[in-house]
């Protein structure tokens, strides 16, 4: 990864932030080395994130260490960098540089050995976007 002198901030967005955009935003603000700052938003946010992602992430040593679901809308005041969406979603009233997107599909109902495949997609998404900032 390049030195940065400034913080990316990133959102990462998914339909309920309950899982996927809660991994990604884990696994950048785990790679991103304190040169990332990472939040995670749903457009029809659940209650609360699954429990299967936060044993799974536990599992290769990484802690969510915020559970709670965030909609967009608590959102709309800040600016980021970049917004990643993961899915079929599209976010269009928060103020940001770069729009990515990452056709990951919903995980909520796969099997153990899915679910763990398709977080380590991702996290080896993250891991190739914040070396090629």
């Amino acid at each position: 990864m390049r030195y940065l002198w400034f913080m990316i901030k990133v959102l990462f967005v998914c339909e309920h932030n309950s899982i996927r955009s809660k991994i990604a935003e884990a696994f950048a603000n785990y790679f991103g080395e304190g040169r990332v700052e990472a939040h995670s938003a749903g457009l029809k946010p659940k209650r609360e994130a699954n429990p299967k992602m936060i044993l799974m992430m536990r599992e290769i040593g990484i802690k969510i260490k915020n559970a709670r679901t965030r909609g967009v809308q608590e959102f709309k005041d800040h600016h980021f960098d970049y917004i990643i969406t993961l899915g079929n979603v599209e976010v269009t009233d928060i103020t940001h540089q770069h729009s990515i997107n990452w056709p990951i599909p919903n995980i909520r109902f796969t099997k153990p050995m899915e679910f763990r495949k398709s977080r380590n997609q991702i996290g080896l998404k993250v891991r190739e976007w914040i070396e090629s900032i």
